[in-house]
């Protein structure tokens, strides 16, 4: 049996912002940028934008709010 091949791409990291109100997105160390938007209102909106650019975004997300 062959191991199963390794991902070729890293995702990126999705953050809520809470002290914006909104999504953003690390990738290779980069916030992502998509048509001059860097904040997003959800993570699925971010995520479809990114996928646009050809980066694909987690599905966990880190929240800075405090608990």
């Amino acid at each position: 049996m062959e191991p199963a091949p390794a991902p070729t791409e890293r995702l990126a990291r999705v953050i809520y912002m809470a002290s914006v109100g909104g999504y953003m997105a690390v990738h290779h160390g980069r916030l992502v940028e998509v048509g001059g938007r860097m904040v997003w209102p959800s993570a699925e909106s971010l995520a479809a934008d990114a996928l646009t650019q050809g980066i694909v975004a987690s599905t966990m997300v880190i929240n800075t709010a405090r608990g």
